[in-house]
């Protein structure tokens, strides 16, 4: 295969072409550029062996006189960087060395590709082979590694050949044999030249030799001195290799007591690697246990109270029965007073004094006997204020099912009246602030014309959410907060391209802080401000959102939503810089896995916004018509409160689960 220089490039077979079938309309000899530029400029000769089959020059294609009417060359894919030579027919001597040459300017490249036919080797190839063979199919196989070296005479006829392929009268004819002449004197010179530099090489060659035999006979005399001093040195070696054979033996003594040390090493290195990796693995264990222990000392926190309560019995108790005690001390005292007075006396206080003892003691039976029946009762009265708790969730979810209803029966009538009476959009002023009408005493959005659009805007990052919803609605900067933080969804409302655009802006519904109770809350109060339900769910996320919040986002909204949820929502990327919003496709594709299994479950619908340029109206523009496009290709146009309820009974079993977990783990601390 050719190389390419530092700034050019190299000829190529790719290995998807290396094996082909030939047959009647012929096969393709590959070859490509690398990197692939464009050839069309370029001049491009193709041989078989030393056979011009194919010249391209000038922008034009030439054919080998053995080869007309048969050899073709793609010029329309010279763009590509493809060469590949076509020919339209096979036949037998088509098998054999090919020679591609691709000069640009003053660099040419050359590559060999040999083709020959395919190697069967068991008995069942040969007979499909000859099948083929007898419906003019045959197999072929292309080979770029064949090393082959070209001689001065092969290239001088492969000149030749492609010279004859670009005469075209007698006059050409008579300028090429005068430069094939040329070119066999310039030959000749210099194979005479040749010959002349290795005759004087030869001639030095020889004197060196002379002088090599003379040094020889000198250093055969001396090697006779030599071999005298040899013996010496022998026996002194022998006398030498005696005791370095002793240092041998303690060498490898002490090599094994190296080689065991080694592989006690090993065995050291091995051991700290394990527990390096169990100290990993319980660091992570410790994290997942530590979130846990956090939670439980929340619930703990909640139990200390009964607690101490108990305690405080306890002592009270503790304290009765001391002054029992001590009042029980000070009659065994006067007891032995009246014993020193008489003994008939004492037996009879003995007696009262035993009496007292029983009563003592089946008093602290109905002592201990009461305080288990106070913790029981206790146990009891928790039990049945978490069943409160259910029946009042259950009682508000079956009140909010019929509100929602009387909500949806006062939006048909509305819409009813607004088609006998409205003729025109309503508009409103960008000054003039929205007072939706009064409903359960809470407010709700007045409904306009088939015009309005209603996007509900989510996300953690509060400031970078609110200044995308003045963007959208297109309102001044003086206008944009943000610094304060949502609190309970939020509506704003414009006029934007001809449409009345409602915006509700939510509080941050993924942050742990948040119990599902307020999360349930809001939920309801963007049910109500976007009644009857929003075309569009703009999912917030800034280009710098770490990987662990984009990650907990999408697991809680599929925990409460749903999949039914993402049909309806697009993801919103907002930006600071241009760069970023004209690499926001990039950062997409090549970005982390959460970003893309996020776009996945959305169809792969997003936008970028720049919040640093609010007067750019194009992005938003861009925007409301991908979600009218998102809209067409739903089966319902907004999402409907039906399914905003569903929501909410979601969170609603979520706290269920909740309680029962809690008091489950109440029941194993007791």
């Amino acid at each position: 295969m050719a190389t390419a220089s530092s700034n050019g490039f190299q000829l190529v077979v790719p290995e998807t072409a290396k094996r082909a079938e030939a047959d009647s309309s012929g096969f393709t000899v590959p070859c490509h550029l690398s990197p692939e530029i464009s050839a069309v400029d370029m001049e491009i000769r193709w041989f078989k062996e030393t056979d011009c089959v194919c010249l391209y020059k000038n922008r034009h294609m030439i054919e080998g006189r053995s080869y007309k009417g048969n050899a073709r060359q793609f010029t329309d894919v010279l763009e590509k960087g493809d060469v590949s030579l076509s020919l339209t027919r096979f036949r037998e001597s088509d098998v054999g060395d090919y020679v591609c040459q691709v000069t640009s300017g003053d660099r040419t490249e050359e590559i060999t590709v040999q083709v020959k036919r395919h190697s069967t080797k068991s008995s069942w190839d040969r007979v499909q082979e000859m099948l083929e063979m007898q419906e003019g199919i045959f197999r072929i196989h292309i080979d770029d590694q064949i090393n082959r070296t070209w001689t001065e005479e092969e290239r001088l006829e492969m000149e030749e050949s492609a010279l004859m392929a670009e005469l075209k009268n007698p006059g050409d004819l008579k300028n090429f044999i005068t430069e094939k002449d040329t070119k066999i004197t310039h030959l000749e010179e210099h194979k005479e030249r040749s010959l002349l530099e290795k005759d004087q090489f030869i001639q030095e060659k020889d004197t060196i030799l002379l002088e090599n035999k003379q040094t020889l006979e000198m250093k055969d005399k001396e090697l006779e001195k030599s071999k005298h001093q040899l013996e010496t040195l022998r026996n002194e070696v022998h006398e030498v290799k005696l005791q370095l054979d002793e240092q041998k033996n303690k060498f490898t003594n002490q090599e094994k007591l190296l080689e065991e040390h080694k592989q006690q090493q090993q065995q050291y290195d091995e051991t700290i690697k394990r527990l390096h990796s169990e100290v990993e693995r319980l660091k992570e264990v410790s994290s997942t246990h530590l979130a846990e222990l956090n939670e439980k000392c929340k619930c703990l926190e909640d139990t200390e109270k009964p607690l101490t309560v108990r305690d405080i019995q306890i002592n009270d108790l503790e304290k009765s029965k001391e002054t029992a005690l001590e009042e029980k001390d000070r009659l065994l005292y006067n007891a032995i007073d009246k014993l020193k007075q008489t003994t008939t006396e004492a037996e009879e206080k003995q007696r009262e004094i035993e009496e007292k003892n029983k009563l003592m003691s089946e008093k602290e039976t109905l002592l201990e006997n009461a305080v288990k029946e106070l913790e029981t009762s206790k146990h009891q009265l928790e039990t049945l204020r978490n069943e409160l708790k259910e029946m009042k969730l259950e009682l508000d979810e079956t009140g909010y099912k019929n509100s929602l209803l009387q909500v949806q029966l006062e939006e048909k009538q509305q819409l009813k009246s607004s088609e006998m009476v409205l003729t025109t959009p309503v508009r409103r002023s960008k000054s003039m602030e929205w007072n939706p009408p009064k409903i359960s005493g809470e407010t709700a959005p007045v409904m306009v014309s088939g015009s309005e659009l209603r996007l509900v805007l989510l996300g953690s990052a509060e400031s970078e959410k609110s200044v995308a919803g003045n963007i959208i609605l297109r309102r001044e900067k003086n206008q944009t907060d943000t610094s304060a933080e949502t609190q309970q969804s939020e509506i704003k409302q414009e006029e934007v391209d001809g449409k009345q655009v409602t915006v509700v802006e939510t509080s941050d519904w993924f942050c742990s802080g948040l119990s599902l109770e307020e999360v349930r809350q809001d939920v309801r109060r963007c049910i109500r401000l976007s009644a009857p339900g929003p075309h569009a769910f703009l999912l917030v996320i800034p280009v710098h959102q770490s990987t662990g919040v984009v990650r907990e986002m999408k697991e809680k909204i599929e925990e409460i939503f749903g999949q039914r949820w993402w049909e309806n929502t697009l993801i919103l990327f907002t930006v600071t810089e241009n760069e970023q919003e004209k690499n926001i496709e990039d950062f997409v594709q090549s970005g982390n896995q959460e970003i893309q299994r996020l776009v996945e479950k959305c169809g792969n619908r997003f936008h970028c916004l720049n919040i640093h340029q609010s007067e750019d109206g194009s992005q938003v523009s861009e925007l409301l018509e991908k979600i009218e496009k998102m809209m067409e290709g739903n089966t319902e146009r907004s999402y409907r409160s039906e399914i905003y309820l569903e929501v909410e009974s979601q969170i609603r079993a979520m706290e269920k689960k909740h309680h029962k977990r809690q008091r489950g783990e109440q029941g194993e601390r007791e």
